[in-house]
């Protein structure tokens, strides 16, 4: 019957008992050992002292006492605990009766001690445990964002090579690009200034060579000898050193192998004809 009431009730009833007679043992042992040992103006000065204190620091200095306390009762319970144990043996021959009791009083304060042993060291040890469990689920956050980050630069690195290598100089310039773009930025795509300037530019030039074309043809019907002048970019008085190395430049860049219109060498002949035939020179 005993050893039924010792199963799972026993053990929850033994963790209570031993959590506040404990507590409340092994603060006041240190405080009743120094009265037994002559040191009672000493005990006095300590509770007056931990009487003054915060409610914090009233609590750690408890706790201190409760500590040394607590190692002080197991100290002797062990020791007593051997003492008492092989002084029951000796009577266990007396009577069965005696020694059954004994071997379950025993038993039973065995169980107590473990029990207010294992509520010290959980106590003790709660401090450790908390720092830890927040160290892991701080570690485990931040292992979570760093392999969140290495998948989304997979991600970047992956479609930067599928659409849009051609388009960047390199995968930094492509990154920060897609940045601004998440920060809610309108950056200049790449390319677009450079193809804008070039735009307008080749609007320049085909204006320019349209009133180039049109200055011709106004001029051959007045002159042909001044069209002549214009097509070679000559005007009096010229050498015929000068007229050859201008025909020979304007020459290479209507060339038909450089812009494809044989048109251009064309003109530039035909205005080579007329100048010689105006001014007499032969080849």
């Amino acid at each position: 019957m005993f050893e039924e009431n010792t199963g799972l009730g026993g053990q929850i009833f033994a963790y209570i008992v031993g959590i506040v007679l404990g507590a409340a043992i092994c603060i006041a042992t240190p405080l009743l050992l120094a009265f037994g040992l002559g040191f009672a103006e000493e005990a006095r000065w300590v509770m007056a002292t931990i009487d003054e204190l915060s409610i914090v620091l009233r609590l750690a200095a408890c706790a201190a006492l409760g500590v040394i306390g607590f190692f002080l009762l197991l100290i002797a319970g062990v020791f007593l605990y051997v003492i008492g144990s092989r002084i029951v043996r000796g009577f266990v021959a007396l009577t069965n009766i005696v020694a059954e009791a004994t071997a379950r009083f025993a038993e039973f304060v065995e169980q107590l001690c473990v029990s207010v042993f294992r509520a010290a060291v959980f106590a003790l040890t709660y401090p450790i445990r908390f720092v830890f469990d927040v160290l892991a689920d701080g570690y485990a956050r931040l292992n979570a964002k760093v392999m969140q980050s290495i998948d989304n630069e997979k991600r970047l690195r992956a479609l930067y090579e599928r659409d849009f290598k051609a388009d960047f100089i390199s995968y930094r310039a492509f990154k920060k690009y897609w940045k601004a773009l998440q920060n809610g930025e309108e950056p200049p795509y790449p390319g677009s200034e450079e193809r804008e300037r070039e735009e307008t530019r080749q609007r320049q030039e085909n204006k320019r060579q349209e009133q180039q074309k049109q200055k011709r043809r106004k001029g051959s019907h007045r002159d042909p000898y001044q069209s002549a002048l214009r097509e070679l970019g000559l005007s009096e008085p010229f050498t015929k050193a000068e007229f050859k190395a201008r025909y020979r430049m304007r020459m290479k860049e209507v060339h038909p192998d450089i812009t494809g219109d044989t048109q251009a060498a064309v003109r530039v002949n035909d205005a080579k004809a007329v100048i010689m035939k105006k001014k007499g020179w032969t080849a």
